[in-house]
Formats: C-alpha cells, structure tokens, sequence
C-alpha cells in the first residue's frame, strides 16, 4: 500500500511529537513472510515499524520517527492457535484484537486480566509489548503478565521462540500434541528474552504469535466505588485492600480522568452525590467455587477498610452497575478513552502519586491552562508501585504543560518505565549506563537499526554518550 491518503493513517499518533509519512505498508500474513520481510530490509537499509492494532493508531510507538519507513501492519494475522482451558492459556496472532479474543475465550468459560476500558480494535499483542497496566494489580507477579511466550523475528533477521517453547521443537502444533502449553515465559536457558521485546517499541524485534495467561470467567462480579474530596483517604483505603489481597482491580482516577474514561459512568455518579475530587473504582469477583460467598466475604472486609478512613463504600447496581461493567471492560469508542489526548504515564508509590497530581495541578494552574487534567493511577506488581497516567488535552496550551511537566516528574522522582519521545531521552539521560547496555542489545538483535529507529534507539545513543538529552 502506497497512496499517501492511506498512509496517513499511520503517522501522527500525537499531537505534540511530529511524524514522517512512512514510505509504504505492507501486510504479512504468517512469520515466515515476516522473517522474509526483515531479512529484505536488512540488506536494503529500510526501517520498518510493526503495527498490529486497527486503525486509528494513537501508541507512540506505532509511528515512524524517520522518513522512508516501511509499515509492518500485523492486523490481519487473525488466528487464536490454541485455547487451552485447563492449563488456562491461550496462543494468538498479533492482529486478535480484544474484541476477537474476549469473546472466543468466554465460549472455554476464560477471560483475560483487562486494562481499563480497552479499545475494542487494540491488538492485544501489542497491548501487553507496550506493557500497559492490567485492572488487577494481584495478578501481576511480574511486570509483562500476563505474557509468556512468544514468537520472534529478531532485527537480524533469525527466528526463535522464546520461554519455555524455545526448549521444545520450533514447531507449536507439535508442541501442543506433546502436551506443552507454553505457559513459562522464562527461556529458553536462564535468559528472559520476553524483556528485551516488552517496552521496546518494536525496536529489537517482530513478535508473531504469543501465549497469554487467562484466568476463569468471574460468575459473580460486584463493582464498588469509594469517593472523597481529598486523595489520601481513598489511597489508604486502595492500599490497605491490597495488602490484604483484597479486590480483582482497583485504580484511583480524578474528575477530569472518570469522565474521559467512563463518560456515562462518571455522569450518573455526578447526579448521584454532586461529584468528588477523587473516585477509586474497585471490583470482586467469585468464580467456580463457591462465587457468592467469596464476593460477600470481600465485600464485608472492604466495607470495614472503608470506614476506617472514614468512607463509604457504594456499590454501583441497577442500570449504573451495568454502565460501569461496559466501559470498565471497553466502552465501544472506536479510538479510546485518549482520543483527543496526550497520555504521559510513568511509575512511582501510591503514596508519592498524591504528592505528584498536587504538584502537576499546581503547574497547570501556574501556566493558566484552561482544560482539566486527568490523572488516572493504577497500582502495579501486587500494589508496590504506581503508574500515574497524565491525561493532557491536545490543546496549544497543553503542549506547554507537558514539556513542562517531563522535566518536573522525572526532577521529583516519577521514573518513565514506558518512555516515548522526550521522554525517553530524559530518562536515558538520567541513567547513562542503561543506554549503553541498551545500545549493545541493539548490536546482537539488530545491529543494522532497521526496527523503529530513532525511538529508543536515538535516545539510548545520546545519553550512552554523554550527549545533553534534556528536552
């Protein structure tokens, strides 16, 4: 594909980073094609950037950051290989979206560890590449879950299988009929190639089928809200249930935050109780065994953790109830609760996020910003870290904010685990020696820079040299 109308479709992911049109798209429809692909641009000198979501195309990494790029548009690589109930893992394509898998898991009484309100046409693939946040933080026992194995064409042209399927046979039905699901993302040997591929803004290589962990489908699910003018209580609140274990998601969000991401939710709880500074959506769920007793016995205890900071705990039913469950699990708009914004997240404490939405709010104010700014905070690994979400309207006023705000949250300590554009140069430029090593991946997996250069790439360079990366 080279019409330049079509191609547009692929550059300008957002408002306030520029985007060369890429030179053409191509749409491969197995890894053999992909590897073909790779091993092509290699020798010619082309860079390619993977895409594997329906358009429109709003990641960071998905654009190209240099002219002549070629597009490796994954989306119609389709097929969900196994479904495996038992052992609760599933192996897919790139271009299964969640709205293709959630509904074929369902029918093996499987669902998936969910980000909130996931764009119906988001790859899902991609999704867990990018390491976007998922609803239940007790879930996540490293940062990548639920991702285990994958396929990969490195930028050097070879293709291997990483986790426990690169011990095996490089074939994955013959794995599957010798009773290998592909469920230990470690490998093969004592490495973890699957962290080099996530976070890599497709920079090292083209993943073309992964396995992902599922859990069994919630029988009952309840969904509460806590609400206060002030953000404290309801973090201690969020933080004292995860300790306990308490909840199947939980994340905190601002007025400006509920509203973009669960519109009609955010509008009923408004008419409900006039509206709160802070909302902590939090949700429990009984599965096969015994599912009301469990959600009655949460309930109980999250009751009483809830009063202890002097808040109530609302359970959302009736026509509300229903509301929020559709835009919790992706509320139908075609681009996403970020549509119209540009999405700068990094990672700290839940107790340092308060500290830094203060700060951030203050700057805003200072600047005369006139739009609110949406501050979405998800708790991480079992509840000991943080990632907080800044949500900046792309307005012209905005773009100030956010070069702005880069430099003060790494100042005060905000570490960018997901660093796009500028960010990647001041986090690098923090932390030189990691750009080195970085620097020297790239020379084993793609030593002719042929994957999405100048995204990590650039920035890793610069700050390994020394180079001043502050934007």
């Amino acid at each position: 594909m080279t019409a330049e109308e079509d191609l547009r479709l692929y550059a300008g992911a957002r408002a306030f980073d520029a985007s060369p049109l890429p030179s053409a798209a191509v749409f491969p429809a197995n890894g053999e094609e992909v590897q073909k692909l790779v091993l092509w641009a290699k020798e010619a000198g082309v860079p390619l950037v993977p895409v594997s979501s329906a358009a429109p195309h709003r990641s960071p990494a998905s654009a190209p950051s240099v002219p002549g790029a070629v597009i490796v548009d994954l989306s119609r690589m389709k097929k969900i290989h196994s479904i495996n109930r038992r052992f609760c893992m599933a192996v897919i394509e790139p271009g299964v979206t969640y709205g293709e898998l959630r509904p074929a898991l369902a029918k093996e009484g499987l669902t998936i560890n969910l980000p909130v309100a996931p764009r119906p046409g988001k790859s899902v693939i991609a999704d867990l590449l990018e390491v976007t946040p998922r609803r239940n933080c007790l879930l996540n026992w490293n940062y990548i879950d639920p991702l285990r194995c994958t396929e990969v064409t490195w930028g050097d042209g070879q293709k291997m299988f990483t986790g426990e399927a690169g011990g095996g046979a490089p074939d994955l039905k013959k794995q599957q009929s010798q009773g290998k699901w592909q469920i230990n993302g470690g490998g093969p040997m004592m490495l973890d190639f699957c962290r080099i591929l996530a976070g890599s803004q497709g920079t090292t290589g083209i993943v073309t089928w992964a396995s992902v962990k599922c859990e069994p489908i919630e029988t009952v699910k309840k969904v509460f809200v806590l609400r206060s003018q002030d953000y404290d209580p309801v973090r201690r609140a969020v933080q004292n249930a995860l300790k306990l274990r308490f909840s199947d998601g939980a994340f905190l969000v601002n007025g400006a935050a509920l509203y973009r991401m669960l519109p009609d939710t955010a509008q009923l709880l408004a008419e409900a109780d006039g509206g709160a500074a802070w909302t902590a959506v939090i949700e429990a769920s009984g599965r096969e065994i015994l599912p009301e007793m469990r959600v009655a016995q949460q309930e109980e205890d999250l009751r009483g953790i809830a009063a202890a900071q002097g808040l109530v705990l609302t359970e959302l039913t009736g026509a509300l109830g229903e509301t929020a469950g559709r835009e919790l699990d992706g509320s139908g708009f075609a681009e996403g609760y970020a549509a119209g914004a540009v999405r700068l997240p990094f990672v700290t404490t839940l107790g340092k996020a308060g500290e830094f939405a203060e700060k951030l709010q203050a700057t805003a104010n200072q600047k005369d910003c006139g739009f609110g700014l949406g501050l979405y905070i998800q708790p991480l690994h079992q509840g000991v870290s943080a990632q907080v979400e800044v949500l900046v309207p792309e307005l012209p006023e905005g773009e100030s904010f956010y070069r702005t705000a880069l430099a003060q949250i790494a100042a005060d300590g905000g570490y960018y685990e997901r660093p796009y554009g500028d960010a990647a140069k001041i986090q690098f430029g923090k932390d030189p020696e990691a750009a080195r090593t970085l620097e020297k991946l790239y020379d084993i997996f793609d030593p002719a820079r042929i994957l999405n250069p100048g995204k990590l790439t650039k920035a890793a360079a610069a700050a390994g040299q020394g180079e001043e990366v502050q934007p």
